[in-house]
């Protein structure tokens, strides 16, 4: 039985690469898993609720300790980036990092995964019915969104199909990272999110992007020895 990231082509098999390699596959489908019993227990912990609990007060004061008041601005500045437009900017370079790869699984998974990630944070928000201000907080959207982004790209890097995807999809996952950090920390000091909210949305991001990428891996399986 042939491996499973090996093609046979012209009668000789080929190997390439999977989205998510064979010994990450099953630890990261856990850890996928993880994040939606985490995300289904926030939910139904915070449902219909508006306070913050003892975890939100620990950690909004930990960042007060450790952030002043003038530094607010500019995190916020930085957390601005997770707003839509920069996001889909950012899903367009994901996708034409995963074009320069040669392969539609690596172009579809940032195209696929962090959307349907952001649609689906949208679509819990009612369900679950946390609210900040009189608008839905859990999970958190911008959250979702960069986290997505930050795992969808973070795959990409790790084909390490050539010198040029390396380094750009390096770059870009540690501009994401940087961007993540300075919003969640703007958005709990500035009382637009609770650390739970954010939680739940990093959770959300990362399980998505993870599906998507397990079934791109499957729909994109090699044909069997003897195949066509």
């Amino acid at each position: 039985m042939s491996p499973p990231d090996l093609r046979r082509r012209g009668g000789a098999q080929v190997r390439r690469p999977l989205l998510i390699a064979g010994p990450l596959r099953r630890p990261l489908a856990f850890v996928a898993g993880a994040c939606l019993l985490v995300l289904l227990a926030l939910s139904f912990r915070y449902a219909g609720g508006t306070a913050p609990s003892g975890f939100d007060l620990a950690v909004e004061q930990w960042l007060r300790a450790r952030v002043g008041d003038g530094h607010l601005g500019l995190l916020h500045e930085i957390g601005e980036l997770g707003n839509q437009r920069p996001a889909l900017v950012a899903i367009a370079l994901a996708c034409g990092l995963g074009y320069l790869s040669g392969r539609w699984a690596p172009l579809l998974l940032p195209a696929i995964g962090p959307p349907a990630a952001i649609i689906l944070s949208q679509l819990l928000k009612p369900l679950v019915g946390r609210t900040i201000n009189d608008y839905w907080a859990l999970p958190s959207g911008h959250t979702t969104t960069v986290v997505a982004l930050l795992t969808a790209v973070a795959v990409i890097w790790s084909h390490r199909t050539s010198r040029t995807i390396r380094v750009l999809s390096g770059l870009m996952c540690a501009g994401l990272g940087c961007v993540a950090v300075a919003m969640v920390t703007s958005m709990v000091l500035l009382g637009l999110h609770h650390a739970s909210d954010i939680v739940a949305g990093g959770c959300l991001g990362f399980a998505v992007v993870v599906a998507v990428a397990l079934a791109l891996d499957h729909l994109d399986r090699p044909i069997p020895a003897g195949g066509g």
